[in-house]
């Protein structure tokens, strides 16, 4: 129950804080008052610890998990549980070896220092000095992870109301990907007007 609470807790300081940074973001940067620049200066900096943390760390735990995964069907195939063992074995390959193939052909080119990394610094000055918001580093991406959050928040609700519990859990994931939907449409309004 702690733990509910405290996720809860968290997702209202997010919700929260989109709403001030949205409405920051609605104004020209030379329009902001100095503690609306403080504001998003730490801002962007949560932000890039955030992509540093995605870059560097995240893939080594998805690939942790996915060995973790992969020890957890041994008693399934010592119980000759093979259509079990055989469905979790590909799904944690799949897991661990796609994390290692988007780490080596996406996130190791995004670091300091790369033309990526340039380009969007370019662009969110812009963004910033025109008043347009920008959360996602393209309207696609955040369409894509919006849709992914709401598809897989609404298929885990429907099977928490068939088969009974994750109910909270389906509900989060559900709500993340409606608060994302909602901060692309507003992203992509913004760069429309442009």
């Amino acid at each position: 129950m702690v733990v509910w609470i405290v996720v809860g807790a968290v997702l209202l300081v997010s919700v929260v804080l989109i709403a001030v940074e949205g409405r920051i973001m609605h104004k020209p940067e030379s329009e902001r008052s100095d503690r609306e620049r403080r504001f998003m200066r730490a801002d962007r900096a949560v932000g890039r610890a955030n992509q540093s943390y995605a870059r560097s760390i995240a893939p080594w735990l998805v690939v942790g998990l996915a060995v973790v995964g992969l020890a957890i069907t041994i008693p399934f195939w010592a119980e000759g549980k093979t259509g079990a063992a055989a469905g979790l074995t590909a799904f944690f390959l799949v897991f661990g070896v796609g994390a290692v193939v988007f780490w080596a052909l996406v996130l190791r080119k995004r670091g300091p220092g790369s033309a990526w990394r340039e380009d969007q610094d370019r662009q969110q000055r812009e963004a910033d000095a025109a008043g347009r918001p920008r959360w996602f580093v393209s309207v696609k991406a955040g369409w894509l992870l919006g849709g992914m959050f709401t598809a897989i928040g609404a298929a885990a609700l429907v099977t928490s109301l068939i088969g009974g519990g994750g109910f909270v859990t389906a509900s989060i994931l559900l709500a993340v990907g409606i608060l994302f939907l909602v901060m692309v449409v507003i992203q992509q309004r913004a760069e429309a007007k442009r």
